[in-house]
């Protein structure tokens, strides 16, 4: 077989099987370089071939100590190509190295010379098929230009599965939930998937990254609202088309703040224009705040994938604040009112004294009896001091406790 050919069977045949281990040569163009030269190395031993050219002094002492098609075309030189190649380089290189070395020799036994495999232990060659006449003859245009176009063909028709892996393809192809879970939890990469499912009576669909994903619930990042999208057990999956990305983690995707020191304000406005992927939350006080749909009520708050964070000072302590004021109020007015009283009683007395000088003895005497009746209580002023004072500070602390509310804690947002 050509040198044409062997490279590109090597490609094609090298694409398919190293797609079950999820690499994809055509990735990094390094890989097509060693898929390339493992492809064409048994060739070595020939000095008129392109790599016996390129290390002729190497291909002269073989082709005169072995001869074309016997040593390096075995397979005690496949081991100790892949072994050697192994030692050096990383896997990902080796596993295409090692593909690209055994295309060599599957292409070359479907040949009527076929290969010895079992050289130099046994010289007999090895060929597929059996049949003579259903080999290709090494140098023939016609023989070698049908492979190459089967080549072409079967390299078009595989490249989806060479590029996005055998599994991703096959999840691909079933698109159940199922699917989409195993390939989430064996993929090192944030896939983007295509999602269709039904809730209740309505149809939910789009394209979203997916964060998370188990056998009860399924979170995708939508990319045309920026909102996370919820799949649980009541949905009604009804197809999902995972996709590679380029981000590695949720980390590629994400940043962390610490929101010490940050107002009710400043929180707002931070969690408004992003989805937040995780919240931790501490107050130095009993506040409100709603998770998406959720209200809760407390000094800590904690969660995931969410849509909408909202704080508000507490309802009961903004409560407690009206309630002093209106007491105080209240303690003012009556203050008020007995006051008024006793100034009152104080005037009727004074007129009461006026009309004593002039009175007659029996009329003295009756006077008297109306001021005793009359004589007012006075209003204990330095109790009103003491409440009125109590009711203040009680009052100062609530507002100034609701004015000093600090946040701790750390929240991670979305920054695609």
């Amino acid at each position: 077989m050509t040198q044409s050919n062997h490279i590109t069977g090597g490609t094609v045949f090298t694409g398919i099987f190293a797609s079950l281990w999820d690499i994809n040569i055509f990735s990094d163009f390094n890989l097509l370089l060693v898929v390339w030269f493992a492809s064409v190395l048994p060739d070595i031993d020939h000095t008129k071939s392109p790599i016996g050219k390129l290390f002729y002094p190497i291909s002269r002492y073989i082709d005169k100590k072995f001869g074309h098609r016997t040593i390096t075309h075995s397979i005690v030189f496949v081991l100790s190509a892949i072994l050697i190649f192994r030692a050096i380089f990383p896997f990902d290189f080796f596993l295409v190295f090692s593909f690209g070395l055994i295309s060599h020799l599957i292409f070359d036994m479907v040949t009527v010379q076929g290969v010895p495999l079992f050289y130099p232990f046994k010289k007999n060659p090895c060929v597929l098929p059996a049949n003579p006449e259903a080999r290709i003859r090494s140098g023939n245009t016609r023989s070698e230009l049908t492979a190459f176009v089967l080549f072409i063909f079967c390299g078009s028709f595989c490249y989806p599965l060479m590029v996005n892996g055998f599994w991703m393809t096959f999840n691909q192809t079933l698109g159940s939930q199922k699917q989409l879970v195993s390939e989430f939890k064996r993929s090192d990469q944030i896939l983007l998937v295509e999602y269709d499912f039904r809730r209740d009576f309505e149809m939910v669909s789009g394209v979203g990254y997916c964060l998370s994903a188990n056998e009860s619930q399924i979170v995708f990042l939508d990319t045309a609202t920026s909102h996370f999208v919820h799949m649980t057990k009541g949905d009604v999956p009804k197809g999902f088309t995972p996709h590679f990305t380029a981000y590695s983690s949720l980390d590629a995707i994400s940043k962390e703040i610490d929101i010490t020191g940050y107002s009710l304000s400043q929180l707002d406005s931070l969690t408004s224009s992003s989805p937040i992927l995780s919240a931790n939350i501490f107050c130095s006080q009993n506040i409100s705040c709603t998770l998406d749909n959720i209200t809760l009520s407390g000094q800590h708050f904690q969660g995931n994938y969410l849509n909408q964070i909202v704080l508000a000072e507490s309802k009961q302590d903004n409560q407690a604040v009206k309630i002093k004021l209106i007491q105080l109020d209240q303690l003012t007015e009556n203050y008020k009112i007995e006051l008024r009283k006793y100034n009152e009683d104080l005037e009727q007395i004074e007129i009461l004294k006026r009309e004593y000088i002039t009175a007659s003895d029996f009329r003295k005497s009756t006077i008297n009896k109306s001021i005793a009746e009359i004589r007012p209580q006075i209003p204990d002023i330095r109790t009103y001091q003491n409440k009125t004072q109590i009711l203040q500070e009680e009052i100062k602390y609530l507002t100034h406790s609701n004015q000093q509310l600090q946040l701790f804690g750390n929240i991670k947002i979305i920054t695609l």
